[in-house]
């Protein structure tokens, strides 16, 4: 605090402040309010203050009467100096209050900020860090945008209750599918995430609270009873909240999509389809997957165009080895891979960094100059041209052959904040894909394949062909055998089945996605921003 102190006189002082005015202790802070909002003085000083009281008193209840004096709509631009410091004292004070709450009765809530942290490490030394006075200031400063705060829970509200009906329509679809590939304890998993996710929209803070003031023998006011005060007051929470969410979803959807083989092997039938021109019809969900996700991860080389690689692409997608197609291997040579079927990779790479931290909660907190270095790295292969790509190939010329010593030397502290933003939006799709869905509309389709070529595949393999649900992907390869024997019926009649599930019920997947609230930054904002390296 001293340090500080010495800080705001210097910075007042240059904004025109009589020196000697500024040591009365008498002065009143708020005076100079401009000069001690940049260096979060005031901001540290109502912790120093609430740290006090907190010695003296305890943790701090919190009003109940619901008065805050808090108004959002109130023009901040005309207030005075003292209007924005009591204003700041209000949500400061309102929001410690709710988390205190959660530090005494929700020990496991789900995601914790820097202002959550901080917090928690006032209580338990009864130190203010700085750290937590810069993050209060952040969460001020987004509170005097006004009314636009609570739009980010609106966004993680909608996006939960999209979750918790996505794993209820998976729930029901797997009722009765059982799959080696898919143990029941996967769907307990899901059905835990399901109640975790009620439970925060439920809003456990909340139920504290009105027990605290049933056992109190109070009348709850109608502030008490509202649910979620603290998401709706820290967008960031929301943000770490949607996020953690997020991830378990898009893990959740391509390990499905790899258990059962849904996406990629009805992509090879799309794909064989397309190429021999037999549907009319585009599958916006499929074209869409594979272009965010690419065809390195649905065949080994290049996509097939001609009946005989269909089936060899398709077999090699399902592990077989090289060798199995070659006319002079080895007798001894394998022909499957001990590793299995090839899988859709986990992709997203940058949007994963923060994995560990904010969903396993290992407690990383500290980044260091190599972390950032590999955030931008990854980055390029989201932007391979542009002005990220740009700015980090200016960090590696060579001097002489040999690279400078530091990627992050000389880059501008504007392009290491929004370089890594940029990434994030640029995964945005990927990462919030409903692949739950997209697995529920690969399977209906391979169904209704199966459905109108049933009598030509019995008549085809009689031996070999099982008409089992778990059997279901492997339609594909007999029609691809057939097609590469030069007999085009199975795949001329699958085109027909194809086509008639795309005109009726083929785009749900892709629908769905509107239900997904943020899933990119606003455009307004990217216009206005520009990455660039000191010269």
């Amino acid at each position: 605090m001293p340090v500080l102190s010495e800080i705001f006189l210097m910075q007042a002082s240059n904004k025109g402040y009589d020196p000697q005015t500024l040591q009365d202790k008498d002065f009143p802070l708020h005076e100079a309010y401009d000069a001690a909002d940049e260096i979060y003085f005031l901001t540290f000083r109502t912790f120093h203050e609430l740290n006090v009281i907190m010695k003296d008193k305890g943790i701090p209840a919190g009003k109940q009467d619901g008065s805050t004096g808090y108004f959002p709509q109130s023009d901040r631009e005309s207030k005075t100096g003292q209007e924005k410091y009591e204003e700041d004292q209000i949500l400061i004070w309102r929001f410690f209050t709710e988390l205190t709450v959660v530090m005494c009765g929700v020990p496991a809530y789900p995601v914790v900020d820097e202002f959550f942290r901080g917090a928690k490490e006032m209580v338990e030394t009864g130190q203010v860090p700085f750290y937590l006075a810069f993050a209060a200031q952040i969460f001020l400063d987004i509170h005097h945008l006004r009314e636009e705060v609570g739009r980010a829970f609106g966004i993680l509200e909608d996006n939960l209750r999209f979750y918790d009906k996505e794993i209820g329509e998976h729930l029901h679809f797997h009722e009765n599918m059982r799959s080696d590939n898919w143990p029941p304890k996967y769907d307990v998993f899901i059905r835990r995430l399901r109640e975790k996710l009620r439970w925060v929209l439920d809003d456990p803070v909340h139920h504290i609270k009105l027990k605290s003031s049933q056992a109190a023998g109070e009348n709850p006011h109608p502030s008490i009873l509202e649910r979620n005060i603290m998401l709706k007051m820290s967008p960031v929470l929301s943000g770490l909240m949607l996020y953690r969410f997020r991830s378990e979803m898009y893990n959740i959807g391509i390990n499905l999509a790899n258990a059962w083989g849904s996406i990629t092997y009805s992509l090879h039938l799309y794909n064989a389809l397309q190429s021999e021109k037999l549907i009319s019809e585009r599958w916006k969900g499929i074209d869409t997957i594979r272009t965010l996700l690419g065809d390195s991860n649905f065949f080994v080389g290049n996509a097939p165009t001609t009946p005989a690689d269909y089936s060899k692409k398709f077999h090699l997608q399902m592990g077989a080895t090289v060798a199995a197609f070659s006319r002079n291997r080895r007798a001894n040579a394998p022909l499957y891979s001990r590793s299995g079927a090839r899988v859709i990779k986990h992709g997203v790479p940058v949007s994963r960094m923060f994995y560990d931290r904010y969903v396993k909660n290992t407690g990383q907190v500290d980044w260091k100059a190599e972390d950032v270095a590999q955030l931008i790295e990854l980055g390029l292969d989201v932007f391979p041209h542009g002005p990220l790509s740009e700015a980090v190939k200016a960090q590696q010329k060579t001097t002489n052959g040999k690279k400078q010593p530091s990627l992050l030397a000389e880059m501008h502290p504007e392009f290491l904040v929004n370089g890594p933003l940029l990434m994030l939006q640029g995964e945005a799709l990927e990462f919030a894909f409903p692949y739950m869905a997209m697995h529920r509309e690969c399977w209906s389709l391979l169904r209704a394949v199966r459905k109108y070529c049933h009598v030509q595949l019995q008549e085809s393999f009689t031996k070999s062909y099982r008409d089992q649900e778990t059997e279901l992907c492997c339609i594909v390869g007999f029609i691809f055998m057939t097609a590469g024997n030069k007999q085009m019926k199975l795949l001329w009649e699958a085109g027909i089945a194809v086509d008639e599930f795309l005109r009726s019920q083929g785009s749900g997947a892709v629908g769905s996605l509107g239900s997904q609230k943020g899933l990119g930054v606003p455009s307004q904002y990217l216009e206005k921003q520009k990455l660039r390296t000191e010269t």
